[in-house]
């Protein structure tokens, strides 16, 4: 055999035996990286599933009773009920059972001089399709910030085997009635194929996840059973894919481990490269001493080829070689797995923090952090042209006077109340409290388009609320207002038109205070 021949067979032998182990631990470490982070993914949605549904639970416990009369009187009733498919929301159901109730009972306060069973059946109706649109809202608001694939409400029958959907946040149309969404839908669920759900609603404890497989592929359903005053209403039920996360993880592992692969086959070509240049090259020396020494029998080889065979082999050698090899690949395994493991930690975290820095605690609105850092973005589009944005600066009286006579809750209570009525009205701009009594809104979009009218609303409800002495004192909500609109020719950054604003409040509350004393 050549030595020609003896070095293409030790390379490509060790070639192939280095490549294949490579390429079986890569694969290896590719399938453990997308499985485990599919399984991690997996366990946070179904965790987040579970607290969204408590979340749920908790809101509606907050009036138990007036839920437990709206699902009695949609059973009863929810053909009667008119439902508007677009419209998503429940301020124009509600002002229209106010309107009506304002009408028939003036004066009257529903709840304390008049309770809803109470009221004619046109009424009721009224304020049922108005808790209707509510419990839709807050359904599909919850579905969306925790990007949950559907999230409803049933009432299931355990003698005919059916699901009464309630709040059914699809918004089918009726086939009647396209304008008006289908109500009081009953869907037959086999006991055999739901057999989770039966035993959840059979057991009014929280039980596994169902697995179904329908027109949206493989779905995990979650059934949190909702009990008041010791007896089953309904069941929460919370809807999740993976399908297409599981996807996004499979196309990342797969682009990791081709990675490491191609960083794989450069280190076998380097060790491929030096087995030649330190152990091969002198195998082939070896051999051309070997073929010389069979050609000329020159006994002074045998002293050449002692010293070629002393010491350590070279096969030994290859063998260090090739164990250093595998440690240093797995090693950088390691460390890109690390690595990619405290990415992921530190932005998350990074994420948490972030939001936590810019939210008020008592309201749930932005801060004064957050103020500053839109303040800041603003300025920097105002050089790009930027115009069409106002402020409105909000204070709230008397804060101070309510807290000492009355306890600071009493006094947050006023806090939020404002908070509340301010974020109602201003639903498309950005509403921040910058003080203990003091609320920004920055003026965006439509709420900056029909300022005139939403500052007008503003004032009007304020008024109306301070006067409505059927209220506590902490809540006649009395507050001073004042817009500023951004002026291209007098105002150079925010601030300019912040202090504006500023001072139109102030003035606001110095007439309030001069109407007061006369």
């Amino acid at each position: 055999m050549s030595g020609k021949t003896r070095k293409g067979t030790l390379l490509y032998l060790f070639g192939i035996i280095l490549f294949s182990f490579g390429l079986i631990l890569t694969a290896s470490f590719g399938i453990i990286a997308y499985r485990n982070e599919a399984s991690t993914y997996k366990a946070e949605r179904l965790d987040m599933t579970r607290n969204v549904t408590e979340l749920i639970e908790n809101l509606i416990k907050e009036d138990p009773d007036d839920f437990v009369r709206y699902v009695n009187f949609y059973k009863s009733h929810c053909q009667d009920m008119k439902i508007d498919v677009k419209n998503i929301g429940y301020k124009d159901d509600y002002d229209e059972f106010i309107t009506g109730f304002t009408e028939q009972y003036p004066g009257s306060v529903l709840g304390r001089d008049i309770a809803v069973p109470d009221l004619p059946y046109e009424l009721q109706l009224d304020y049922y399709e108005y808790k209707h649109e509510y419990w839709l809202s807050v359904f599909e608001d919850a579905r969306k910030s925790m990007n949950i694939m559907y999230l409803y409400f049933t009432i299931p029958d355990e003698t005919t085997h059916e699901v009464l959907y309630v709040i059914d946040v699809e918004r089918a149309p009726r086939e009647d009635d396209p304008e008006h969404m289908m109500l009081g839908d009953n869907v037959a669920n086999d006991p055999d194929k739901f057999a989770i759900e039966w035993n959840t609603w059979s057991t009014g404890k929280q039980g596994e996840f169902q697995m179904v497989d329908n027109e949206w592929g493989h779905v995990y359903i979650y059934y949190d059973p909702l009990v008041i005053n010791r007896k089953k209403v309904g069941l929460i039920n919370a809807d999740i894919q993976f399908e297409a996360v599981n996807e996004n993880i499979l196309k990342n592992s797969i682009e990791l481990t081709v990675r490491i692969m191609l960083l794989m086959l450069l280190c076998v070509a380097l060790l491929l490269l030096l087995l030649y240049l330190i152990h091969l090259k002198k195998i082939i020396g070896l051999t051309e001493c070997v073929k010389e020494f069979s050609d000329t029998q020159n006994p002074a080889m045998s002293g050449v080829i002692r010293d070629h065979i002393n010491g350590n082999t070279e096969l030994e050698e290859l063998a260090y070689q090739t164990a250093d090899m595998i440690e240093n690949i797995d090693k950088h395994v390691n460390e890109l797995l690390d690595t990619y493991r405290a990415l992921d930690e530190a932005q998350n975290e990074a994420a948490t923090a972030s939001a936590m820095a810019t939210m008020d605690a008592l309201t749930g609105v932005r801060n004064k952090l957050a103020y500053d850092g839109m303040c800041k973005d603003i300025d920097y589009r105002l050089a790009d042209g930027f115009t069409d944005f106002g402020i409105i600066m909000i204070d709230l009286n008397f804060l101070k006077r309510i807290n000492d006579t009355y306890g600071h809750d009493k006094g947050n209570v006023s806090i939020k109340l404002l908070c509340d009525m301010v974020c109602n009205i201003f639903v498309h701009s950005p509403v921040f409290r910058i003080g203990g009594d003091e609320f920004v809104v920055i003026l965006e979009n439509d709420d900056f388009i029909h300022r005139e009218e939403r500052f007008k609303e503003l004032q009007d409800m304020i008024g109306k609320t301070s006067a409505d002495d059927s209220l506590p004192v902490w809540e006649r909500i009395s507050a001073a207002a004042g817009m500023a609109i951004f002026d291209p020719g007098i105002d150079h950054n925010i601030d300019n038109v912040f202090k504006r604003a500023d001072q139109t409040m102030y003035e606001n509350k110095k007439k309030m205070k001069a109407l007061r004393d006369k």
